[in-house]
């Protein structure tokens, strides 16, 4: 059983807590701003999409200790078409997890389920994003040290966790950078592409590699395609054309940052049918929004999930003492393949979701096969911690699912809104998301009990 926070739609008022925008059916023009009803905890009689699925773990969730190998909880997940899920974790090496179906470990991987593997003669290392590719085989994308420097990193193992011997040298490929701040050299992101080739982008690069991992110098300059903003997201989808879909934070005209959409065409030059000489900006009226995470509809339109900022105007109807920023929203918008805003979704291009007790914090989506979106996150109750350090706030699991034309979903959980709270004293956050061939969607993340150590989260919710 699950506790999901539910709520009715009332008008607005300074004691509500939620607040959902949708588009108004008298005026398409402006939104109409509905509040919910303040939230409250009911326990789960039925299962339902959102609920958390009671074939898989312990009632639809998983706790592993890492035995101190990884402090940071889950922080790349992929599935395998076999339905089984490998997620990784931050490490001094590559740490590596494979869980069966039904949430156990699959002792066929590594060592009972685990590969724990240093890299380069030993240096401290750290995996950022996993990708399984269609034979099998997995990539793990980070960084190590070479020569006191950050590097970045790729390694492939085979389907049982063994290096694979004929990727780059003995499984692994490392690039230095004499040039890169520290803080650039972690590879954050990976893709693959349908003729075998992956991408991994950094803060300010993307490189290519062929499939036996060496350098493709025929992409951008000698493999590497540097951006020419103020640097990337570490997001990245590779399109069905082969070319390439990022988010990087650019300089509007009046000196603000933002974000943008940008597309590089298979060579890792930017696609000039695509926006505005490539590009597309991504910003709603005079609000900010932070853009993070990347997913493509059947039809090949965009999905931008991220936080969304309210103005100053409404944000001041936020009345907790320790607010010292406008309020953090999950937020979703459709983009056209052509780089074009998709008015048609949600209102004017964009779906929002907004509590003024809760600050919501987006962190992955997925897109399923009837193109509904379902944003994952961590949700911070505020209300309840706001005499506590920051630190120690509690958090939990948040899903929302907004339909394929950007509509809040209400038949996902209860009014649309799962959130999974693993007990008191307990935080909980999502980080990564997936999705199962059945349908069903995994969320990876980190588990702290009472504030003192940190393990592996996984949880599994039904989708109908």
């Amino acid at each position: 059983m699950d506790l999901l926070k539910i709520s009715s739609i009332l008008a607005l008022t300074y004691s509500g807590e939620i607040l959902i925008m949708q588009t108004n059916p008298v005026s398409c023009l402006k939104p109409v701003l509905c509040l919910l009803l303040p939230i409250f905890f009911v326990i789960v009689l039925k299962a339902a999409p959102g609920g958390l699925d009671p074939t898989f773990g312990n009632g639809g969730k998983v706790v592993t200790s890492t035995n101190g190998f990884s402090t940071s909880g889950v922080v790349a997940l992929a599935v395998q078409p076999d339905g089984k899920t490998v997620v990784a974790g931050d490490s001094a090496n590559f740490f590596l997890i494979r869980y069966n179906p039904d949430g156990s470990p699959d002792n066929s991987f590594g060592t009972s389920g685990v590969v724990n593997t240093p890299f380069a003669n030993g240096n401290p290392s750290s995996i950022r994003d996993l990708l399984v590719q269609p034979d099998g085989k997995i990539v793990a994308v980070g960084t190590t040290r070479i020569n006191n420097l950050s590097s970045f990193a790729v390694a492939r193992y085979n389907a049982d966790g063994s290096f694979d011997n004929s990727f780059g040298t003995n499984g692994l490929y490392t690039m230095t950078f004499t040039t890169v701040p520290e803080a650039s050299a972690i590879l954050l992101k990976a893709a693959i592409q349908n003729d075998g080739k992956i991408l991994a982008a950094s803060g300010s690069r993307i490189i290519r590699l062929n499939p036996n991992g060496t350098l493709d110098t025929g992409f951008g300059t000698n493999g590497v395609y540097i951006t020419p903003s103020l640097g990337l997201e570490g997001n990245l989808l590779s399109l069905p054309d082969r070319k390439i879909l990022i988010i990087t934070s650019v300089y509007f005209d009046d000196g603000r940052i933002g974000k943008a959409l940008v597309r590089l065409d298979d060579k890792g030059v930017p696609d000039n049918t695509f926006g505005k000489g490539g590009s597309a900006v991504i910003f709603r009226n005079d609000e900010y929004f932070a853009a993070r995470v990347l997913a493509l509809q059947s039809d090949g339109k965009i999905i931008v999930a991220g936080n969304y900022q309210l103005s100053f105007g409404l944000a001041r109807l936020y009345p907790y003492p320790l607010r010292t920023s406008r309020p953090s929203l999950l937020a979703v918008a459709r983009f056209n393949n052509d780089g074009v805003l998709d008015t048609t979704f949600g209102t004017n291009g964009f779906s929002i979701f907004y509590s003024r007790k809760y600050d919501l914090e987006t962190q992955a989506v997925v897109v399923q096969p009837n193109d509904k979106i379902v944003v994952c996150g961590t949700i911070y109750n505020l209300m309840n911690n706001r005499f506590l350090p920051q630190a120690n706030w509690d958090t939990d699991i948040i899903l929302a699912r907004f339909g394929a034309n950007g509509l809040f979903e209400t038949d996902f959980g209860l009014n649309g809104l799962a959130s999974t709270d693993f007990g008191s004293h307990q935080s909980e956050d999502g980080t990564v998301a997936g999705l199962q061939p059945d349908g069903k969607i995994i969320v990876g993340g980190k588990f702290i009990f009472t504030n003192t150590t940190s393990y592996f989260l996984l949880a599994r919710y039904l989708d109908q």
